[in-house]
């Protein structure tokens, strides 16, 4: 069947885990479409080989959270409805929250890092016009200032990540109980 076809009949958006076809190796969780069978990033191809639609970007792997909303937005972007598991998630405050606030986090580490480059190009201008040595020792310290505050914004980032990837194991173990690592096999003789 034709994916404008299904899309006209109605979609069912869900997650699943995706797994390394050669290692076997666990690497997270992609968007699936329940009534095609495939993948975001199958069902993207196909779509736009069948309508011509402009380059969409593959959907990678990522932590149960992230792999939620990015199939809320595929769900925008496509129409149907959400599987109860991406409603849990999405639904869920502690891990919106968490997420928010990993991102936040990237979001000042990545304007500290630009602050620091502007201020480093700054200082380097600074010192080939041969300005003063009192100017020269200023812009030192405000590089010195701003560098410790990327180490703190980093500090958080960890923090935050660390949170975020705690709060999706734990769901990981309630939603997908046979893709949790932890116990996978408990046949061991001992």
């Amino acid at each position: 069947m034709k994916i404008v076809e299904l899309i006209k009949k109605g979609l069912k958006w869900t997650i699943t885990p995706a797994i390394n076809d050669k290692t076997g190796e666990k690497l997270g969780f992609v968007p699936f479409e329940l009534f095609s069978k495939m993948t975001a990033s199958a069902f993207q191809a196909e779509y736009q080989r069948e309508t011509g639609a402009a380059a969409i970007i593959a959907v990678r792997p990522q932590n149960i959270a992230r792999c939620a909303f990015a199939c809320a937005e595929i769900l925008k972007t496509y129409g149907g409805k959400a599987a109860a598991k991406v409603r849990n998630i999405c639904e869920d405050a502690a891990i919106v929250a968490a997420v928010n606030a990993t991102d936040d986090a990237m979001t000042e580490c990545a304007k500290i890092n630009a602050d620091i480059r502007r201020a480093e190009r700054q200082a380097e201008r600074a010192a080939l016009i041969g300005v003063s040595s009192e100017k020269l020792a200023n812009e030192r310290a405000a590089l010195d200032a701003l560098r410790a505050e990327l180490e703190s914004a980093k500090i958080t980032l960890a923090q935050a990540r660390k949170d975020e990837n705690a709060l999706c194991a734990k769901k990981v173990a309630e939603l997908f109980p046979t893709f949790n690592t932890e116990n996978e096999n408990e046949n061991i003789n001992k």
